[in-house]
């Protein structure tokens, strides 16, 4: 009896434990073949830390396939949900065979399926109209752009992939201008950023660019991560970032992938979202080096472990903006700004402010920041300028543009008693001196040393100033 009762419980013990095991629901992770060195594109080690951090997640199995494809296809065949990191086109996973087929089948049967970074760039037609169905939309060449640039996330959609996530900012290949489906039917954007219009104006990874239909969608905000919620009651998603393994160290990059994953397999996100457990330290020894090889995320590390960096570096004479403008570090610079305690009227050893920096640099979306801070666009430097009269004498039209639309005063007089207009008589192009006269500035004005922006006009040949009318002629006055 004894025997039989040890037998029966071992029995009951084994069917309970297959009981539990069918009830998991399965995640297939597939790996492309690394393609870009070690720091980039590297498709196994990221998975298999996705793998490794969701082990042991209550009701969940996940199975991993390195280069390209499951050997055991009952993988494939048995997953609940299935998610692809991996190049794209011609080295896309699908590209052999039937493979897209049996996706294809296996998703109209309600599996949930996820395409990650360039695993989203597959050609028009065909495979381009499969991924619309299967996630919403995929990248196109000559369509969609793939530059270099770091994203802000400020907010998030009421959904259970955001849950646990806080604002961020990473620096990634992070794909846009995907081509969804049409009027976005059924997508529900989790990430989203806009990019700066330098951005838009290129380069791009491949090809260089700049396309027209980018750069006339300056300032608007574009989908990086999306899910839909497909009629055969499966689930997709895309995410455009993920090119450098670096990525999976920045908390809410992970997490959202980890929200992901456990999602599309039709699981429930927790109300605080995936656990991540990341090393948050700074990458660089100081923040004066993070800022001189470009890398936001790390000035933020900086800025979180030790606010004081906020406002002094290394280097004593230079506080990190300033640094950050004048090594033409845009986003950085734009991100310190916005930091609470930033003075925008910091001014440097010359007496030149912030403001004049980023006109000396030629980078407006700074100068637009700057001037949003309430930055002081009258103060003059140890020349004697402000920063409009750099801007005019230097022919820098964007950053002109934009202070004057930011109620810059277009009659602002250098130490010698000279308007902007002045500087643009002697050296500035067309474009600069119409801007000015249509904000308004007098050109009618004497400075101090006696002399019209028609007579340095003349005194300087610039027959761009001479060919606007009202600069031909001497003002009446004279």
């Amino acid at each position: 009896m004894f025997l039989l009762a040890c037998l029966c419980g071992g029995l009951s013990i084994l069917a309970t434990n297959q009981t539990q095991a069918a009830e998991k629901r399965h995640l297939l992770l597939i790996a492309g073949q690394d393609s870009h060195g070690p720091a980039a594109h590297n498709f196994a080690e990221g998975i298999q830390l996705f793998a490794d951090r969701l082990d042991g997640y209550p009701g969940l199995r996940v199975s991993v396939a390195q280069n390209d494809w499951p050997e055991d296809e009952t993988l494939l065949n048995n997953a609940d949900a299935l998610v692809i990191y991996s190049d794209g086109l011609g080295r896309h996973p699908v590209r052999e065979g039937d493979r897209l087929e049996r996706l294809d089948r296996r998703v109209r049967e309600g599996m949930g399926i996820g395409m990650m970074h360039f695993a989203l760039d597959v050609p028009p037609g065909t495979k381009g109209d499969a991924f619309k169905h299967w996630i919403g939309g995929h990248y196109e060449t000559h369509y969609s752009a793939n530059p270099f640039w770091t994203a802000q996330f400020q907010s998030f959609p009421d959904h259970p992939i955001a849950r646990g996530l806080e604002p961020f900012a990473w620096r990634d290949e992070w794909y846009f201008n995907l081509r969804f489906r049409e009027d976005m039917e059924g997508i529900v954007p989790i990430l989203t950023a806009t990019p700066a219009d330098e951005t838009r104006d290129g380069p791009y990874v491949n090809p260089r660019g700049p396309y027209p239909h980018i750069q006339e969608r300056k300032g608007q905000t574009e989908t990086l991560m999306w899910v839909v919620e497909r009629e055969d009651g499966g689930r997709g998603f895309g995410f455009t970032g993920g090119h450098y393994h670096a990525g999976w160290e920045e908390p809410m990059m992970l997490r959202s992938i980890l929200n992901a994953l456990v999602w599309v397999t039709g699981l429930e996100v927790p109300e605080g979202g995936v656990p991540v457990h990341t090393q948050v330290e700074p990458r660089y020894a100081s923040i004066d080096e993070a800022i001189a090889r470009g890398d936001l995320a790390d000035v933020q590390r900086h800025v979180t472990t030790n606010p004081a960096s906020l406002h002094q570096g290394q280097n004593p004479a230079m506080a990190p903006v300033q640094q950050a403008i004048l090594r033409r570090q845009t986003e950085i610079a734009v991100w310190l700004i916005s930091q609470d305690g930033i003075d925008p009227d910091l001014r440097d050893g010359g007496k030149r402010t912030l403001l004049h920096l980023a006109v000396e640099r030629n980078l407006p979306s700074v100068a637009t920041a700057l001037l949003k801070a309430g930055a002081d666009t009258s103060l003059l430097d140890n020349a004697g300028w402000s920063p409009l009269h750099h801007a005019a004498a230097r022919d820098h039209v964007a950053v002109l543009k934009a202070m004057l639309a930011a109620g810059a005063p277009p009659n602002v007089l250098s130490a010698r008693g000279g308007t902007p207009l002045h500087e643009a008589a002697a050296s500035g192009g067309k474009e600069v001196i119409k801007h000015l006269l249509a904000a308004g500035t007098d050109p009618t004005i004497i400075s101090n040393t006696g002399v019209s922006a028609h007579d340095i006009a003349i005194e300087h040949n610039n027959e761009a100033a001479l060919s606007v009318s009202i600069l031909a002629s001497p003002p009446p006055s004279q």
